[in-house]
C-alpha cells in the first residue's frame, strides 16, 4: 500500500503538475497524466459543465486518458449516469454524492471527485483500490485542480472574446484606437495600422501625440488634463475633422469620433477614425467644377443680356411691338438662367459651410412684388390668374435675406403656375 512518505511524495508530484501549463488543454493533459501515473490508475476523465446551457445541464468531456474509454466498464457507468441527468437539480444531487468510490465485477475501482464550479474528475484503477489515506488526501489537490481549471476556462473565454473582437474590429471600415488617461495607446485595429503606416507592435504603449502634427499636441494634452480635472469635455461624442501625421511624416485629413469608457475604475478613450483624404479631393473637384461651369456660363450670358439690353433700348434702330415682346421674353429667360447659376453657387456654398446671409428688416410686400415681376410673363403665357391673400400689416417687417427668400418662393410659385390645382387660377 506504500508508506506515508511515499504517499506524501505522490501528492507532492501531483500538486506540482497542476497549473504547470498556462494552456488549459496542456494543463489537463499534464495533470491528468500525473494523476494516473502516480496513483497507478488505468483511465481518467475530466468533465466540464457548460455554465451557459439552458434548463438541461450540458456536461461535456473535456479530456480523457486514454482518448477512447469505450472498453472501460467503469467509464461506461459514468457515461450512462450522465445521460440520466436532465435537470440542474439532478446534476447537483449527483455531485453531492462525491467524493464517491464504486467497484465493478471486473475489478475496476471508480473514483469521482467534484470539481466545484467546473465539473468533476473520474479516476479508474484496476486490480486493487487506492489507499484510503490517498483517497482522502486527494481532496485539497482536487480543489486546486478545480480552481486551475476554472481559471483556464475563463482564459479560454477571454481569448475567444478577444479574437472575436479583433475579427469584428478588423472588418469595420473605420480605424478603432483606444488610449488610457495618459494618452498611452492600448488597442488598435488593422485599419489604424493601414491609415498611419505603423504595425501594432510599433503603436501599442506609445503616446498618441506622435500620430498627430506638432500644432495639435499641446491642445490634446491640455484637453485631456482639463477633462480629467473638471469632467467638462468639448470633443466627446462629436465628429471632428482634424489632421493626422503618417509614418512618412505626411499630413492627412481625418474624421474622428471619440467616446469614453471605464473599466475597473480606469478611464479609457476610444476613437473611430476615418481617412477623409479622398472626400476632400472630391469636394475640391466639385468646387472647381462648379466655379468653372458658373464662370463659363455667366460670361457668355452677360454678353447676351448686354446685347439684348442694347437692342431693347433702340440704339440699333426702332423695334416693332412683336420684336420687343420676343426680345423681352428672351431677356427675362436670361435673367432666370442667371438666377439658376447663382442658386448653383449658393448650394455649393451651403454644402461647404461658407454661405453667409445678410439679414435685414424687409417688407413682405416687396418680396411679392419682386416675384410678381419675374413670373408675370409666365402666368400670362399660361393663361393663369394669380390671387394674393395679403393679410400682412403694412408696418410688419421680416428679418431675412430678401434675395434668398425670393429664391425660396419663386420655384413653388412657378410650379403652381405650370400645374395649377384649379384651371386658370393660383392663390
Amino acid at each position: 500500500m506504500g508508506t506515508q512518505e511515499e504517499h506524501i511524495q505522490i501528492l507532492y508530484e501531483i500538486a506540482m503538475s497542476i497549473g504547470a501549463k498556462l494552456d488549459l488543454n496542456d494543463m489537463l493533459r499534464k495533470s491528468l497524466s500525473t494523476f494516473l501515473k502516480k496513483l497507478n490508475c488505468a483511465a481518467g476523465e475530466v468533465y466540464f459543465l457548460d455554465q451557459e446551457a439552458g434548463p438541461t445541464p450540458k456536461i461535456e468531456r473535456a479530456f480523457s486518458i486514454p482518448r477512447h474509454t469505450k472498453r472501460n466498464t467503469a467509464c461506461q457507468i459514468v457515461h450512462q449516469e450522465i445521460a440520466t441527468l436532465q435537470t440542474h437539480e439532478q446534476y447537483q444531487a449527483y455531485c453531492q454524492q462525491m467524493p464517491r468510490q464504486d467497484g465493478t465485477k471486473n475489478n475496476e475501482y471508480l473514483y469521482l471527485y467534484e470539481l466545484k464550479g467546473v465539473g468533476f474528475l473520474v479516476l479508474v484503477k484496476n486490480g486493487t483500490p487506492l489507499d484510503p489515506y490517498l483517497v482522502k488526501s486527494l481532496l485539497p489537490l482536487v480543489n486546486k485542480f478545480a480552481s486551475t481549471c476554472a481559471s483556464g476556462i475563463r482564459g479560454q473565454a477571454f481569448e475567444r472574446s478577444r479574437q472575436m473582437l479583433q475579427t469584428v474590429l478588423s472588418t469595420v471600415g473605420e480605424g478603432i484606437l483606444t488610449i488610457d488617461a495618459t494618452s498611452r495607446i492600448v488597442m488598435v485595429n488593422q485599419e489604424v495600422q493601414n491609415i498611419w503606416g505603423y504595425n501594432e507592435d510599433e503603436l501599442l504603449g506609445r503616446n498618441l501625440e506622435f500620430l498627430m502634427p506638432e500644432k495639435f499636441r499641446a491642445a490634446h494634452k491640455e484637453g485631456i488634463a482639463r477633462y480629467l480635472k473638471t469632467g467638462v469635455a468639448s470633443v466627446l461624442g462629436k465628429r471632428l475633422e482634424l489632421e493626422g501625421q503618417r509614418r512618412d511624416g505626411s499630413y492627412f485629413p481625418l474624421e474622428i469620433h471619440i467616446t469614453e469608457t471605464s473599466l475597473d475604475q480606469e478611464i479609457f478613450f476610444t476613437a473611430a477614425v476615418r481617412d477623409i483624404t479622398e472626400r476632400h479631393e472630391l469636394e475640391k473637384m466639385r468646387e472647381n467644377f462648379v466655379s468653372t461651369v458658373s464662370h463659363e456660363l455667366r460670361t457668355p450670358l452677360a454678353s447676351i443680356m448686354g446685347f439684348l439690353e442694347t437692342v431693347l433700348d433702340g440704339r440699333p434702330g426702332p423695334l416693332t411691338p412683336i420684336q420687343t415682346r420676343f426680345l423681352r421674353n428672351s431677356y427675362k429667360s436670361s435673367e432666370r438662367l442667371l438666377k439658376l447659376i447663382e442658386e448653383l453657387l449658393t448650394i455649393s456654398r451651403i454644402q461647404q459651410g461658407r454661405l453667409k446671409l445678410n439679414k435685414n428688416p424687409i417688407l413682405p410686400q416687396t418680396v411679392w412684388v419682386a416675384i410678381q415681376d419675374m413670373i408675370s410673363s409666365l402666368a400670362t403665357n399660361k393663361g393663369v390668374t394669380i390671387e394674393v391673400d395679403n393679410s400682412w400689416d403694412a408696418t410688419d417687417r421680416l428679418f431675412a435675406n430678401q434675395g434668398s427668400l425670393e429664391q425660396l418662393l419663386i420655384n413653388p410659385v412657378c410650379n403652381a403656375i405650370t400645374f395649377p390645382p384649379t384651371a386658370g387660377l393660383v392663390t
